[in-house]
Order: structure tokens, then C-alpha cells, then sequence
């Protein structure tokens, strides 16, 4: 995860947390951390005060998927700025590409979660940060699910950590029709996220990619399409051309 990334997902957690964060023990400890080890200390010190913020009982449900997204998030960062040779002196060995999808799929989860409990143009914004869901294998969680499960690795073990799911998702059925409708629209000749508006009188994007995944095994009705399209355009991964 790049530092630009990180600050604004660690944005929208942190103004929920902060009245925790900000007061008394914590502020001390994460000072203290800043001076001992910079950058990565405030991140470590946030990871641990939100991994300590989700184990108490008092939180909304909004604060307690804000401090599992902040815990998920200033780990990744951690992991990232161990690895960036312009920042430490012995940086550590790169992630293989299982570790590093398992660890992109845990913030996309995290991100998703969270986001169900803001305003819609905030949930929009943040999710777009994000990028792809779908494309990278990521079932998009029902936005009334409920507080996820805190699954974040210590930075120097991810071989092992960096696998744990921080929250149950739904079937891999979905991410296959997800999967399905966006090959589709390759294949007809469109671009997932320029896709064109519909024209008076004319079978629009959606009927024709309907019409190429009717006799697919995953779609066994209209509505099960239908939710496949809506999840695909509220994680952003669809998009129509003004």
C-alpha cells in the first residue's frame, strides 16, 4: 500500500477514533513511538491502540469496523514501508503474489465493511480508492452485515499472518458471476468502466450481457443476474459513460 493510499482510508477511521486515540495514554505512546521509530511507529502505535479500541464493548458498530479498518490498514503500511529501500537501511523480502493478494483482499474487505455506515458520496469515494473489487476475486459483503472480524498479521510474519480473513464473505458462487458479467462485457466489445448509455428503443449493455449469460449455470434467474450487476455498480467495477 503507498502512503498517498493509506492516509486517505486511515482518514476516514482515524475522525471516528480519535476522541480514543487522541487522549491521554494512547497520544503518549504513540508520541513516544514517533520519536523512537518515526513513520512506522505512529503506524504500529495506531495499529495497536485500534486493535485494543475493537476489543471494547462500549463502541457503535461504526467505531468498531473503524478500528478494525485502521488496524488492517497501518499493518499494510507497516509491511509496505519495511519493504521500501528508500525509507530503511535492510529492507525486508518482498511479499510473494499470495501474500500480497491475501493482504490487498484483507483492506478490500475492511474498506467495504466500514464504508457501509457513511453517508452514500463518502461510501462512493472511499470504495473508488480501492480500485477493482471484483477483478481481484472480492465478493462485496451486504452492507448490512455486521462488525467484522479483526484479522490483521504482525508486520514480520506475513507468510503465515498476512492469509487470515478479517471477515466472512459471501459464497465464491458470487465472485464467479461477478467475474462472469465482466468477461462478458469484454467480449461483446466494451470497457467495465465505460460502458454506453442506454438508447431509446435499442437492447441496452446490461439486457446484451443478460442475453450471452442466460443459459450460464450461475445465473439461474433474472433477479440472481440483477444482483450480480448491482453489486458490480456499487463496488464501482461498472460504470456507464455520461
Amino acid at each position: 500500500m503507498d502512503y498517498e493510499t493509506y492516509e486517505s482510508i486511515r482518514s476516514y477511521a482515524y475522525t471516528d477514533l480519535a476522541k480514543y486515540i487522541d487522549t491521554g495514554i494512547s497520544a503518549e505512546i504513540k508520541s513516544l513511538s514517533v520519536r523512537i521509530a518515526g513513520g512506522i511507529g505512529r503506524m504500529k502505535a495506531e495499529m495497536d491502540a485500534a486493535k485494543r479500541l475493537y476489543l471494547c464493548d462500549d463502541l457503535t458498530p461504526r467505531e468498531k469496523n473503524a478500528a478494525h479498518l485502521l488496524a488492517v490498514v497501518s499493518n499494510a503500511r507497516a509491511i509496505a514501508h519495511q519493504r521500501d529501500a528508500e525509507l530503511v537501511d535492510n529492507p525486508a523480502p518482498a511479499l510473494d503474489g499470495m501474500q500480497q493478494s491475501s493482504l490487498d483482499a484483507q483492506i478490500r474487505k475492511a474498506v467495504y465493511v466500514y464504508s457501509a455506515f457513511l453517508p452514500k458520496h463518502q461510501r462512493k469515494a472511499l470504495r473508488s480508492s480501492i480500485g477493482n473489487a471484483a477483478a481481484m476475486g472480492i465478493t462485496s459483503p451486504d452492507d448490512k452485515q455486521g462488525v467484522a472480524t479483526p484479522g490483521t498479521a504482525p508486520a514480520p510474519k506475513e507468510s503465515t499472518e498476512a492469509n487470515k480473513s478479517p471477515v466472512d464473505v459471501k459464497p465464491q458462487k458470487q465472485r464467479e458471476q461477478e467475474k462472469a458479467i465482466l468477461k462478458t462485457i469484454s467480449q461483446l466489445g466494451f470497457k467495465p468502466l465505460q460502458l454506453p448509455p442506454n438508447k431509446d428503443g435499442l437492447p441496452g449493455i446490461k439486457s446484451r450481457v443478460f442475453s450471452s449469460l442466460s443459459k450460464n449455470p450461475l445465473f439461474g434467474t433474472k433477479g440472481v443476474f440483477d444482483k450480480a450487476w448491482d453489486r458490480l455498480s456499487s463496488f464501482n467495477d461498472i460504470n456507464y459513460m455520461a
